[in-house]
């Protein structure tokens, strides 16, 4: 199932692996990917699937999203129509941003996560980088998430403890996804909030 909002295309699927295929099939059919440029015909994409697998970029299975297939921001959204057609079907146990997090326009992200929260609390976030500062931006990226996270549990009174946040990478034209990945593991990037937040507030030399 495929919602589209403005230019935010969302993927309402039972698995993750066939998610990123059906992202594939899409830009293919509607001609809007093109294999030598950095982004696609539409600027962002939101993945969401009730499943509890994780998806594992080290062993693709088409070459489609190797690519650098996202723009770097998620715009802010209509986030009451997104949660609005999210009830309207079966509730998401999964929420994955293929998106390149900033300081700027995180909160969306989160207060999204926050929305869906108070349907069900046992999702998982799952963030997609481009990596071409090797990890040091991601740490960033996971420390202001983790403070923005804490401040959202204090306002809203909401336990996002259960939440855990992931990382993946984007291929790019120089660096294959075997390299980048091994680069975030080198900077200890494959960690979730509730294993590495403490420690990346306590230590701030790591950003």
């Amino acid at each position: 199932m495929i919602f589209k909002f403005e230019d935010l295309l969302i993927l309402h699927t039972t698995s993750l692996k066939d998610a990123y295929l059906e992202v594939g099939r899409y830009l293919l059919t509607t001609g809007s990917y093109n294999y030598g440029e950095t982004t696609v015909g539409f600027h962002n994409l939101l993945v969401i699937t009730r499943t509890s697998e994780t998806f594992e970029l080290e062993k693709p299975e088409k070459k489609i999203y190797q690519e650098r297939i996202l723009k770097r921001y998620l715009p802010r959204i209509k986030i009451s129509r997104i949660v609005s057609s999210l009830k309207s079907g079966r509730r998401a146990s999964k929420i994955v941003f293929p998106v390149c997090l900033d300081k700027k326009e995180p909160e969306c992200l989160m207060y999204l996560s926050v929305l869906l929260c108070r349907e069900e609390t046992s999702f998982t976030i799952h963030a997609c980088y481009r990596a071409q500062e090797w990890g040091t931006r991601v740490l960033a990226d996971y420390y202001f998430l983790s403070k923005l996270s804490e401040k959202i549990s204090k306002d809203s009174g909401l336990d996002l403890s259960s939440i855990s946040i992931y990382t993946m990478a984007v291929y790019t034209r120089k660096r294959g996804v075997k390299r980048i990945i091994e680069k975030l593991r080198e900077n200890q990037i494959n960690f979730t909030l509730s294993d590495r937040v403490r420690e990346l507030i306590s230590n701030k030399s790591h950003i």
